[in-house]
């Protein structure tokens, strides 16, 4: 069997994207965070705290996020799974 790498299952968002979503949200609620950004309302407020969210949500936020400005940049770039350890 090869030593296969196996990715984490939480990531924490860099907070200078979670910023840019703040100031990018129209309302601060579960239907506008879910319409928006397609997340839930627990979920926000995790990135708001800085803790780390499943590796499938962050990934998917962020593309959704970066799309949205207009962006091609790796969603990896934006992720941080140092802080997500143990999860």
């Amino acid at each position: 069997m090869l030593n296969e790498v196996t990715p984490p299952r939480a990531y924490v968002v860099r907070i200078d994207l979670v910023h840019e979503m703040s100031r990018r949200c129209i309302a601060q609620t579960s239907t506008s965070l879910s319409d928006q950004f397609g997340i839930s309302w627990n979920t926000w407020s995790k990135l708001r705290r800085g803790e780390p969210i499943r590796r499938s949500v962050a990934l998917r936020l962020v593309k959704r996020v970066l799309a949205q400005q207009g962006q091609d940049a790796d969603p990896l770039h934006y992720l941080s799974d140092s802080q997500a350890e143990g999860i």
